[in-house]
């Protein structure tokens, strides 16, 4: 008669013996390497021979966590009745995993232009957190605030469970706190998120929370040397080569560090006050730089920071994006403002818009107030 489940015994000296487990764990390592490098077919090809090796472990948090790769890959592949299958699978082993697996589900979708299965994606986490994983946040949450509770759920589980070992929970530690940090707009959210992803080998995810922690600690100083100094360093990290496989989201970035300097330069005479007729050029010439930086030139291929800005979903139709065009328009008509008034309003709407930039990470951002 044969057996109707594996036996535990044999189970231990596959897994530890002969060391199933640790091949499992490299090859979990490499497949990341292959998502990474936007190697698909090959991350899927690595995936399948996982999964059986995995079920047979009776280890189903982490079939139900590659079968949520293996969605995401098929995301970027274009197929969505794959990617669709594949989640719901991913149910029927962990709804912990598949609920996370569903969160980034959305985020690749929002990356490759599919909202609609980005929405159906978001819906159905949500679903599962308030229905399958009763998560104490009420229904009326913002998609951020609950994605940060479940994060702080997934990783005391995680914590607490024996599958997971320590390199291969790093990254859910950095999403829960680069998530933490968009909430809270949190300096030290951002830098912890960034020793964990460096912890878990992913070394983009790292410099991109770097960079935020940078531009979050500029708008929390009322110093502008220590602004412009943030800034700097956050245009720096965002202009590496390396950094993002999302050219869009990373020339959102870049435009929007460049126009923030060519704001601190023209808030910097504004603050001081125009009066005398020498500081007058200087400040004319900080508003042109600024506006062109955010309106684009005249030039249909010149396009500035808004261009981008309205092909980004989180961006698009935004308040705060409405409001940066509308002070953008007054300074283009009153470019030498009474005393500084205009100028603040300018530096306000901007950070307004820093709390909903998109991240090499993550498109949720905090819920406009």
């Amino acid at each position: 008669m044969r057996p109707t489940r594996t036996d535990d015994d044999e189970v231990r000296f596959f897994a530890d013996t002969v060391g199933l487990r640790r091949r499992l764990d490299a090859m979990y390592v490499e497949s990341r390497a292959l998502a990474q490098a936007e190697e698909w077919r090959k991350h899927l090809d690595l995936a399948m021979t996982m999964v059986p090796c995995l079920a047979y472990l009776n280890l189903h948090d982490w079939v139900a966590r590659i079968l949520g790769r293996m969605a995401w890959s098929y995301v970027k592949l274009g197929d969505d009745g794959h990617a669709i299958t594949l989640l719901d699978l991913a149910e029927r082993h962990d709804m912990w995993q598949a609920a996370a697996g569903y969160y980034w589900a959305a985020e690749y979708s929002h990356r490759s232009g599919l909202d609609a299965l980005a929405r159906r994606c978001v819906s159905r986490f949500r679903e599962v957190c308030f229905q399958e994983l009763h998560l104490p946040d009420p229904p009326t949450s913002g998609d951020l605030r609950l994605a940060v509770a479940f994060y702080a759920a997934l990783v005391r589980r995680e914590e607490q469970s024996g599958s997971f070992q320590d390199q291969n929970n790093q990254s859910d530690k950095g999403r829960y706190h680069e998530l933490r940090g968009r909430l809270l707009q949190d300096v030290r959210d951002f830098e912890m998120a960034a020793r964990y992803y460096d912890a878990a080998t992913l070394s983009r995810y790292a410099a991109c929370c770097r960079g935020f922690a940078e531009i979050t600690r500029a708008s929390r100083s009322h110093d502008p040397d220590i602004q412009r100094g943030a800034y700097e360093s956050a245009l720096q990290t965002f202009e590496s080569t390396n950094l993002f496989v999302d050219p869009l989201i990373r020339e959102v970035l870049v435009l929007y560090c460049q126009a923030r300097l060519a704001l601190a330069a023209m808030v910097r005479l504004a603050r001081r006050g125009i009066v005398a007729a020498e500081d007058m050029p200087a400040f004319e010439s900080a508003c042109k730089n600024l506006v062109s930086i955010v309106m684009g030139g005249a030039s249909i291929d010149d396009g500035g920071l808004v261009s981008r800005a309205v092909r980004v979903p989180t961006l698009s139709g935004s308040v705060a994006l409405i409001e940066l065009l509308g002070v953008m328009d007054e300074l283009r008509v009153d470019a030498v403002p009474e005393g500084s008034a205009l100028s603040q309003r300018v530096e306000g709407a901007f950070d307004r818009l820093q709390k909903v930039l998109p991240s090499f990470t993550f498109l949720a951002t905090r819920e406009e107030q």
